[in-house]
Order: structure tokens, then C-alpha cells, then sequence
């Protein structure tokens, strides 16, 4: 009698626990794929669908910002335990196109010192897995999943046709020739690669990107931003900047700076939005930086800017 009791008590607490666990689903939802929430897993698998139903195989998953800083080992290893072979990159999509060693480059490594062995890893046995010659990037697909895992904006515009989802964007293998790739533009708000001075963020209406970079500060301060661009040496390259130009008011000038010389001084004139176009000299292949900044700090200065774009002249 007493052990028809007990087998009636553990049947009782088992059923009790099946019903529990499964009316609390939702609750411990997250917990089902351990390390990762129920979003990541949902857009994991979806990137792992795609992959495998187009038969896409060692993909490179680009990764950036905060949240891949963390979780990009994670997010990594879960893809390539369905599809097999992985390769990843932290980093600027611009950058992995021409293979170029992220640490050097990008903020956010200095920033976030927890993705300097990630960004150094995944570089290491990319170049160690396809070589160092950036056209075999181009024979792998290539998975971007912003903002979830690439959290900057995405400023490289052929990306666009290669969208497959609101959030996600896989470039087939050789569906890009990699010396056609020439034309760059970058956000100001997220692209730099240095900043010094008072700035914040807008989203304006005439703005091409979700954010310009702004600035407005009295007399006796130095503003000035810096961007990185890998220019190939056989061409000559004009420079595109949108910006508001307000009103004078006794503004400091806008300079731009390649390479720490000077390439233009740009005096406001009240014509609201426009596109400053400068020739830039010829210069070498290479990693190349483009700085704009208050020409003046003796007088105030002011700037809403939204992008600077990159082109090779023909």
C-alpha cells in the first residue's frame, strides 16, 4: 500500500512539473538555446536557412559594434554547427573587402578592449583560411545581419542588392568583382575612426543617413573628425561632403584635410544642404585618411554633416 503511494506521489509531481514547465514556456523561452536570446537564435536560424537551402557554403559573417563584442564567438559558432566551415570578421564591411587587418582601423576595437582578441582571431585564421589576396573574399558568401550583430550603419551602398530580409543582407560568392569596388561613402556619424571635440547626433530630414554628425561650440576649441578609406593607387578620386551650410555669423570656415594636408576651406554662405566636391590629389594605394574640422578655433564654429563619399574620377 505504502509504495502504490509513493509511485502515485512521484506520478502526481512528475505531471505537475511537465505542466508547470510547459505553461511556463514564454518565461524561460530564452533559456531553450543557451547564451543567446530567443531574437538571436530566430535570426541565426534564418541565416543558417538561407545558407543551406541556396547550398552557400564557408560563409564570412561580418560582425561590429557592442553586441558582437560580446557575442560574436557565440553567434559564430552556432551557424557553423549546422552549415559546417565559418569564417568571421569584426570589423567595417569596407574593410574586409580589402582584406585589411581590423585592429588598425576601427574604433570600436580601442573602445571595447573585450573585441581586440575576437577582431584578432578572426582575422588570423580568415587570412590563414583564404589567403591574404581580397579577391578570394569575394568566392565566399558573405553574411551581414545588422543591426543585431553589425551594429553601425551600414554606409556601403551596393549592400542594398543583396538584401534577403528588414535586417539581414548575404552577398552570394562571386557575385561582386572585387576590382570594380571603388566608390565609397561614409557616415559621419558612425564611420570615423578618430573624434576630438563637442558632438552629438541628428536625424534631419535632409540628411541621406538616420544621422548626421553635429557640432556648435564657442571660440577657443579645435573640433575635428577622422575617416579611413582604402583608395587603390591606379585611380584619381573626387571627394563628395553633404552638409548644411548655414549662416555665416562669423563661423570658422570647414577644413578638410587628406592625409594631414590641406585640400579645402569651405566659408558658409547660407545655402542650406549642399555637396561640396573637392578633387583630391593623386596618391598612393592604400589606407588613407580624410579629417574635417574647424579651419579657425579662434572664432566659433557649427556643423551638421552627412556623409563623405569617395568616387574615382574617370
Amino acid at each position: 500500500m505504502w509504495n502504490d503511494r509513493k509511485i502515485l506521489f512521484v506520478a502526481v509531481a512528475v505531471l505537475l512539473t511537465i505542466g508547470y514547465a510547459i505553461e511556463s514556456q514564454p518565461l524561460y523561452q530564452q533559456y531553450l538555446s543557451p547564451y543567446i536570446s530567443a531574437d538571436d537564435y530566430n535570426d541565426i536560424q534564418q541565416i543558417v536557412n538561407i545558407l543551406t537551402q541556396d547550398h552557400l557554403s564557408q560563409p564570412i559573417m561580418v560582425f561590429y559594434g557592442e553586441y558582437a563584442t560580446l557575442y560574436s564567438p557565440i553567434i559564430r559558432s552556432y551557424v557553423g554547427k549546422s552549415v559546417g566551415q565559418t569564417y568571421a570578421y569584426y570589423g567595417k564591411l569596407q574593410f574586409l573587402m580589402y582584406m585589411v587587418d581590423p585592429a588598425p582601423v576601427n574604433p570600436a576595437i580601442g573602445l571595447y578592449s573585450i573585441s581586440a582578441p575576437h577582431a584578432e582571431q578572426f582575422f588570423e585564421e580568415l587570412s590563414k583560411g583564404i589567403g591574404t589576396d581580397r579577391c578570394n573574399v569575394f568566392s565566399h558568401p558573405i553574411v551581414i545581419d545588422a543591426p543585431r550583430f553589425y551594429n553601425r550603419i551600414l554606409s556601403e551602398q551596393f549592400i542594398q542588392q543583396f538584401r534577403v530580409s528588414n535586417t539581414l543582407y548575404i552577398i552570394p560568392p562571386h557575385s561582386i568583382d572585387c576590382n570594380s569596388l571603388s566608390t565609397w561613402t561614409l557616415a559621419t556619424s558612425s564611420d570615423f575612426a578618430s573624434i576630438s571635440g563637442p558632438w552629438w547626433t541628428t536625424n534631419f530630414t535632409w540628411a541621406k543617413f538616420p544621422a548626421s554628425l553635429d557640432t556648435n561650440f564657442p571660440a577657443g576649441k579645435n573640433f575635428n573628425a577622422t575617416y579611413k578609406v582604402f583608395l587603390d593607387g591606379n585611380k584619381n578620386y573626387a571627394l563628395s561632403v553633404h552638409l548644411m551650410d548655414y549662416n555665416p555669423s562669423n563661423y570658422s570656415p570647414l577644413g578638410i584635410w587628406l592625409d594631414g594636408t590641406l585640400l579645402l576651406t569651405h566659408s558658409y554662405n547660407t545655402l542650406g544642404p549642399i555637396v561640396l566636391n573637392v578633387t583630391m590629389p593623386s596618391v598612393g594605394g592604400g589606407l588613407h585618411q580624410i579629417t574635417i574640422g574647424n579651419s579657425d578655433p579662434t572664432v566659433p564654429f557649427i556643423l551638421s554633416v552627412d556623409y563623405l563619399k569617395v568616387t574615382p574620377q574617370t
